[in-house]
């Protein structure tokens, strides 16, 4: 066995009978290779560490990410995707000043990068937003 083909006969003929051209049908034969050729699966280079992390917005500074923690809007996206893995994150920021959500950087409901000023304020805790802080 060495990954070769051959072309071989079969007889359709009963084995009492002596074979003929019109009892002769075409068969291709594959060998097999005898040895198999196993690839290691790659290393997963691991994530570099993040300067942000995700906190429940219930937890948190109760809707707002304490004092020293907070992100602008203009880091809000990016932060946001480098927590969010593993996320269906939609590829834009939205930027709101809804009245039930956390204020600054958020996801909502694993979708969702959103940012409301704290200016606006009204920062309610959301079970369905993880607020995006510096660690």
């Amino acid at each position: 066995m060495n990954g070769r083909c051959e072309k071989a006969e079969t007889r359709t003929e009963h084995p009492s009978q002596s074979p003929t051209a019109e009892t002769l049908s075409p068969v291709v034969v594959i060998h097999a290779p005898t040895h198999a050729v196993v690839t290691p699966a790659p290393t997963p280079v691991p994530a570099p560490p993040s300067d942000f992390e995700l906190y429940a917005a219930d937890g948190e500074g109760r809707g707002i990410c304490t004092t020293g923690k907070a992100l602008t809007q203009e880091e809000c996206f990016v932060a946001a995707n480098e927590v969010g893995i593993g996320m269906n994150l939609r590829d834009s920021l939205n930027v709101g000043s809804w009245n039930f959500t956390p204020c600054g950087c958020f996801i909502y409901i694993y979708h969702w990068v959103d940012y409301k000023d704290p200016q606006h304020g009204n920062c309610k805790p959301d079970s369905n937003s993880k607020l995006v802080c510096r660690k």
